[in-house]
């Protein structure tokens, strides 16, 4: 991995509903910087590509937090989240 990507946050997206985006941060297998340190990109990131979704994230300790954002702006976290199995969940790659 070059030094550019190690200043980045590495993420992959675990799951999209029609409000929400859920990604799970990557830093340790990647040696990135985490979520939490690069948050006003990943915010941009997941906006350009998903739109106004809330964003949830689940950080290397395994606890999901929220990026919250105006429009792709990275505002403020919410720590702690309780995330629940939906009904109208869709797996990305799924139908």
């Amino acid at each position: 991995m070059n030094t550019i990507n190690k200043l980045q946050a590495q993420f992959s997206v675990e799951r999209i509903e029609e409000k929400a985006v859920f990604i799970v941060d990557n830093c340790e297998q990647h040696q990135s910087r985490s979520v939490t340190n690069d948050a006003e990109r990943v915010c941009k990131l997941l906006f350009r590509d998903f739109g106004n979704r809330q964003i949830f994230y689940k950080d290397s300790a395994g606890t999901w937090d929220e990026l919250v954002h105006h429009f792709g702006v990275f505002r403020e976290f919410k720590f702690g989240i309780e995330i629940g199995a939906g009904s109208r969940t869709r797996m990305l790659g799924s139908a």
